[in-house]
């Protein structure tokens, strides 16, 4: 799922850090939820 998750937008052109990687992993082992992380994503630095 997360791989999937990455691949497709890596296309788009999205370049996740490490920690953009582990903020998907604790959604898909359920330590924070979708929500949290799309408001995190929200609030995040501008794209690297």
């Amino acid at each position: 799922m997360v791989i999937t998750a990455v691949a497709d937008n890596v296309l788009e052109g999205w370049r996740p850090s490490r920690a953009d990687i582990q903020a998907l992993v604790d959604v898909v082992c359920g330590k924070t939820t979708t929500e949290e992380y799309i408001d995190t994503v929200r609030t995040a630095p501008a794209v690297r």
